[in-house]
């Protein structure tokens, strides 16, 4: 069913599956899919906060929108993952973990996992909250090694349910501190834009940026001439003056020196055209944003060649298959269907394909005249219609004539064709009661589509 629903579809590449994750959410809420209901409530990937307090905590902790001035981590889109590493941190460095109301010292300072709050000690949090911040940041190269002597020990010495728990904390460390670039509070509203080109065509990808979340991306591919910064900055324009503009657009080093340079020499005048400001990023977090969306750019430019050389092949292969099976090379296809207007009136379609590409300026479509008991009259003279235009204005027979129906309108499509002069071979689409194509009919034979899946794509479109 999804399949079957499904147009069109595209992706966006990420760094990683953390990054992956967080992006699917964002995606989901703004856009609330149909299939991806998992998503679509209001709960949030967890972070990690550090509460301004003067006896700290250090907890975990949801936002839909996240208030200033919080310090915080993530979002974490596995929460088992999370509670490890919080688990680890509490253990390595720990702050307030029990309510101030306490009058008494708490279980966690009796086994030095809390500071001593409740025991009405002075404590300087500074050092540990220090720590905490390196390791989320991932600086975490000291710790893992410990852990690996540890879990390294622990095996030695038979303790395998020991090492087995060392080894999960390092596979939680090391998903929970992967760095991600989707969710980033220091860049609110902007949009990281690259693009890559060959000698045909231009790739353009922009990533979209809100409330320091990405939460949709625009990209497209298109054939040029003359030169590359012209056309993008033609491009950009037409795309602005459309579309709302950022606080700021993000870029960075080009394939080509020549156009970074005239990037950077007419930066001014960029923003002037584009009525915003541009950066060009040369490091940090904007740079790693620039080549997230470089790579998404570059991938779009190589599929879409891909695309069209794999498309062709397929086509031919398809036409090949018609070949053996009307034992005729197979160049220009005609394409009839029949409708009905209110259970009355007959309107007819003639679409043509021809050397590769559809033929707009040879589709028609007849408008039936009179009332006829069934559709097999209506084919007579549309066929009859069609075909004696074609004479009078020379235009070439096809190859081949596939009509919408099954063997009766074959046959009906025969007798007409036979009548104006015409030996062109025959076929019909067949469908199910669902309307979808499931056998190509020929007089000799019923093909079914589902085990030539090009040929069955080749005539679906």
């Amino acid at each position: 069913m999804l399949i079957e629903e499904t147009q069109d579809f595209f992706y966006i590449i990420t760094n990683n599956e953390q990054e992956a994750l967080i992006l699917e959410a964002n995606l989901i809420k703004k856009h609330t899919p149909k299939y991806n209901f998992k998503l679509l409530d209001d709960k949030t990937y967890p972070y990690i906060e550090i509460t301004k307090e003067k006896h700290p905590q250090l907890k975990i902790s949801r936002f839909k929108q996240i208030p200033p001035g919080k310090i915080i981590f993530g979002p974490y889109p596995n929460l088992k993952n999370t509670k490890e590493t919080l688990k680890l941190l509490h253990l390595l460095y720990p702050l307030r973990r029990c309510p101030l109301a306490s009058k008494k010292p708490c279980l966690h300072f009796h086994i030095n996992q809390c500071l001593g709050a409740c025991a009405g000690k002075t404590i300087n949090y500074k050092p540990n909250i220090e720590a905490i911040t390196k390791f989320l940041k991932g600086n975490i190269k000291d710790i893992l090694k410990k852990l690996h002597h540890l879990m390294q020990t622990a095996s030695e010495k038979m303790f395998y349910e020991k090492a087995q728990e060392y080894r999960d904390i390092i596979y939680a460390i090391k998903q929970t501190t992967k760095k991600q670039l989707i969710i980033n509070q220091k860049l609110k509203n902007c949009d990281i834009f690259a693009y890559s080109f060959n000698q045909d065509q231009i790739s353009i990808q922009i990533l979209k940026m809100r409330q320091g979340n990405i939460v949709d991306s625009y990209h497209s591919v298109f054939s040029y001439v003359g030169f590359v910064w012209e056309n993008i900055l033609t491009y950009l324009n037409c795309y602005y003056q459309k579309n709302l503009k950022p606080d700021i657009i993000i870029t960075g080093k080009s394939q080509d020196e020549t156009i970074l340079q005239q990037m950077i020499t007419n930066q001014t005048l960029l923003e002037q055209i584009l009525q915003t400001k541009v950066n060009i990023a040369h490091k940090g977090d904007k740079k790693k944003l620039y080549l997230l969306a470089l790579k998404n750019a570059q991938n779009d430019l190589a599929n879409n060649n891909l695309i069209y050389q794999s498309k062709d092949q397929k086509i031919q292969e398809s036409l090949d298959k018609l070949a053996i099976i009307f034992n005729k090379d197979i160049k220009r296809i005609d394409v009839f269907d029949n409708s009905q207007l209110f259970g009355q009136a007959f309107v007819a379609a003639r679409i043509v394909f021809n050397h590769f590409e559809f033929d707009k300026k040879l589709y028609r479509t007849f408008h039936i005249k009179g009332k006829f008991p069934n559709e097999y009259q209506a084919f007579e003279e549309t066929l009859t219609r069609c075909y004696n235009k074609d004479k009078e204005v020379k235009n070439d027979s096809p190859d081949l004539i596939l009509v919408d129906g099954s063997l009766g309108q074959l046959r009906q499509s025969q007798k007409t064709l036979k009548k104006l002069g015409y030996e062109i071979p025959l076929g019909a689409l067949q469908k199910n009661n669902k309307h979808q194509l499931t056998h190509l009919v020929t007089l000799q034979e019923k093909l079914m589509l589902e085990q030539s899946p090009n040929l069955f794509y080749f005539l679906k479109v």
